[in-house]
This record gives structure tokens, C-alpha cells and sequence, in this order.
């Protein structure tokens, strides 16, 4: 416990019950922490546990109500304060928590005081480049020790962190739209954190933010042009913030509605529409009067996409052939097609393209983990026939004008127009499984880690 806690008590409130284990340990424990609650200006009252009885246990049923805010009860590297009183192991209780409140007023007055950095850091980070499907041994969970901040930095104490395919194409020594993740590095990635402690103007202690934070616990950054975290609301959950309100969200309004400009009538086909982003991309198409055929893997993914996202048609690619179903139910052609596969699925759609059709690549998970380069489409003159369109785009090109897509987007979650899923598994040490989980098929929805 140190001063920057009693920040965070200030909020909550001016007076604190501080109750210690009456054994050396214990009051070295109440020192310190009563040394931060007095200079912070918090009134407290002192109290021994009783002997011989488990602190939590006295909690729990016979201690007063006691505040509990996050990081307070938290284990800590604690320094012992020498007391000088040789016999204060034989004392009583009552005079115990007189010598300590007495301790408690006075300690600003002993020398130096030696206060720890208490912030322990969580971190991933990469120690070998992955072949193939990613190895937890490609990894290392790392513990560090955050300094104290300095100017215009600030402290992130990460809530929730995203995963998206695009992260195993980053762990690669290759060139991309992002430099690739370094041995060592943390393994990045966006998320939404608390702002713990900040010396920047422009971000207070409580602030929720969104940006990248990275596989771990803490985030101590100077919040830059390029790398500025947006402020949010509380008028969402996070995991939806994450979710629609996030990147993925804003890739599929800004592929669908300035890139493929639907409208009503047009005949839209989007893979991975059981995703995060596919599947935002695919009720957009719907909302805006388009006939909509979606792919996705295994029979609870397809369903939810007809019954609850109103899709008009689904194709289960693990248990049908996409080219045999595309004939059937693309009968009217693909005036947009929306890809987040690539592979196959790509040759495939391009065979039911229609005049002047556009192809959209949003991304390419059928390849991220192969260890070979994949073959391109062979039908790519069906574009020259079809005086098609192909392109690519990053959503990174987009994000500093995200408000239009974010007021719409939030528009169609007030009305609960778009439908949505979260994936969400608990604990830092799950970040190398939550990845994996985006190529196995296992997550639904949104893959998200709750720190």
C-alpha cells in the first residue's frame, strides 16, 4: 500500500478501519499503510484481529464493514519498520493499538521512511517465432515491477484484452502494415484499461480507455499521436465496447458502407461471418436492405447467424462444399463479396461474381498460421470478365475519423438492431489459449480475455 492508493480511497472515502494481526509482521504492515493513510490526509481507526483467529475469517464474520477497494488487499513486497519497544510482543491488545495509533500519528516524524513500488506487471512476451499454429512455449508470462510515472505518462490497469486474427500475422518476422512483434517484445494487442495514475493532462485517474495495451496486466506509456487511447463511456459494456464499438466493428461499417457502398437490393456474401467483424459486416448489409448469404463453421455459428442476425442464407463450410452451395444459393450472383478468409472460399466466390461486382479483403485467416506461402485464386479473369473490383483495406485507415461509424453503430445497438457475441475467458495466463481459439473454431463471437 503507498500513496497512490490513497488516491483511489479518496474516492470512496475520508475515514478507514485499519486492522492488523497483532505479530511483527502485521504491525510493519499497519505502519506503512497508516503512514500513507495520515499524509493523505484519511482520518483512520486502528484495531487488533484477534489472536489466534484468521484475519479473513474475522472479516468475514464478525469485523466491521470494510472497504474493499481494488488493490488495496493486494499481496505486497512489505519493508519491516524496526519498532523499539522490545516487549511489544508481550503487551496486551488494548495497549498493542495504543503504541501503534500512537506509531501511526508520529511516523512522519521517523527518518526516511523506505516506501516499495508495489505495481506487479503481468506480461507476455515472445520468445520464438511460432511455425504453424501458435505454442504456449512460444511465449513467457513475465512478472516486473512498474516504477513510479513520469511527466505526461500515465498508468493503464488493463480490464479486458482483444483478439483478432490480425495478431498471429504480427508474431511473424515479416513485413506488414505494423512492424512485427520482437523477441522479448510484448505481444500487442488492443484492450480497454483503467487509468491508475497519470501525469498527462489530457487523461485522469478512473478514466476508462481504449487502445492497444498489449498481453498484460499494467500498461506505463506516454500516450503519443500515433498511439492515443480514446476515452470511453459507461453507456456500454466493455466487452461490447470491444466488440461493435471497437476495431472490429468499425472495419465492417467502414468495408460496407464507404467501400461497398450497399444498398437496398444488392446480392452480399461475407466469410467469417460468424466473427467478430464478419458478422457485424453482414447485419450492416442486412439493415441496409441487401440479400445476405453468410459462411461460417459448424451448425450453432450458422444457426445463430439465420435466426438471430437475419441472415437469408447460410453455408456451413465445415460440413457442406462452399463452391456445391454457393450454386444453389447465389443463384442471383455476388454483387459484394466481404472476405475475411482467403483460400479457397476467395476462388470460390469469384466464380459467382457478378457484372461490376466489388471483392473486399478484410482479411485472410485461412493462411495465417501456414507454414508454406498459399496458392493465389486460379479464376482471377473472372474480375477482367466481370469488370470487377478487388481491394484491400486496414480499419487503421479509418480510426482517426471513427466517430461517423461509432454514432451508428451505437444508434444500432440502442434500437438492439445488431446482435453480438463475446468469447470471454478469465486470467492473464489465458492470452496464448484465446489466440488459438480465433483458428480452431472454438470461440463464439468475440474473443476477448478478462484480465
Amino acid at each position: 500500500f503507498s500513496e497512490r492508493h490513497v488516491g483511489q480511497l479518496n474516492k470512496f472515502t475520508s475515514k478507514v478501519l485499519l486492522a492488523y494481526d497483532g505479530d511483527f509482521a502485521g504491525v510493519s504492515a499497519a505502519l506503512k499503510t497508516g503512514y500513507h493513510l495520515i499524509k493523505g490526509g484519511i482520518e483512520c481507526e486502528v484495531i487488533e484481529i484477534p489472536d489466534k483467529l484468521d484475519p479473513d475469517e474475522w472479516i468475514s464474520k464478525s469485523g466491521p464493514e470494510i472497504f474493499k477497494v481494488e488493490g488495496i488487499q493486494r499481496s505486497l513486497n512489505l519493508i519491516d519498520y524496526h519498532l523499539k519497544t522490545s516487549n511489544f510482543a508481550e503487551l496486551n491488545a488494548p495497549k498493542k493499538s495504543e503504541i501503534v495509533h500512537q506509531i501511526l500519528i508520529e511516523v512522519k516524524e521517523i527518518a526516511n521512511p523506505i516506501i516499495s513500488n508495489e505495481i506487479i506487471n503481468k506480461k507476455w512476451v515472445l520468445k520464438e517465432r511460432p511455425i504453424g499454429m501458435a505454442k504456449k512455449s512460444d511465449f513467457e508470462l513475465q512478472e516486473e515491477q512498474i516504477d513510479d510515472i513520469s511527466e505526461n505518462e500515465i498508468i493503464l490497469k488493463n480490464k479486458f484484452i482483444s483478439f483478432d486474427p490480425t495478431q498471429r500475422g504480427w508474431l511473424n518476422d515479416a513485413p506488414g502494415y505494423l512492424p512485427p512483434v520482437q523477441i522479448d517484445e510484448v505481444v500487442r494487442a488492443m484492450g480497454v484499461g483503467e487509468v491508475v495514475e497519470s501525469k498527462n493532462d489530457q487523461y485522469q485517474v478512473g478514466d476508462l480507455v481504449i487502445g492497444f495495451t498489449g498481453w498484460q496486466t499494467y500498461n506505463k506509456t506516454v500516450p503519443s499521436d500515433t498511439g492515443r487511447f480514446r476515452k470511453l463511456s459507461d453507456k456500454f459494456p466493455i466487452p461490447t465496447t470491444l466488440n461493435v464499438l471497437g476495431a472490429t466493428g468499425i472495419t465492417a461499417y467502414y468495408g460496407m458502407v464507404e467501400l461497398g457502398q450497399v444498398k437496398e437490393g444488392m446480392n452480399v456474401l461475407v466469410s467469417g461471418a460468424a466473427g467478430a467483424t464478419g458478422s457485424v459486416a453482414a447485419q450492416i448489409a442486412k439493415l441496409n436492405g441487401c440479400n445476405v448469404i453468410g459462411i461460417a463453421g459448424g451448425e450453432s455459428k450458422c444457426s445463430w447467424l439465420k435466426n438471430d442476425c437475419g441472415l437469408d442464407e447460410v453455408i456451413d463450410y465445415k460440413n457442406s462444399s462452399v463452391a456445391d452451395e454457393l450454386k444453389t444459393k447465389a443463384k442471383n450472383g455476388i454483387d459484394l463479396f466481404f472476405d475475411n478468409v482467403g483460400g479457397e472460399i476467395l476462388e470460390s466466390a469469384l466464380n459467382h461474381i457478378n457484372l461490376n461486382a466489388k471483392v473486399l479483403l478484410c482479411g485472410g485467416i485461412s493462411g495465417y498460421n501456414s507454414t508454406e506461402p498459399l496458392p493465389g485464386p486460379r479464376n482471377l479473369m473472372n474480375l477482367v470478365i466481370r469488370r470487377a473490383t478487388i481491394e484491400g483495406f486496414l480499419v487503421m485507415d479509418y480510426l482517426p475519423n471513427s466517430q461517423k461509424a461509432l454514432e451508428q453503430l451505437e444508434e444500432y445497438l440502442e434500437n438492439n438492431q445488431l446482435k453480438h457475441q463475446e468469447d470471454i475467458l478469465t486470467g492473464i495466463e489465458n492470452c496464448p489459449d484465446a489466440l488459438n481459439r480465433l483458428f480452431t473454431g472454438q470461440n463464439i463471437g468475440k474473443q476477448l480475455v478478462e484480465v
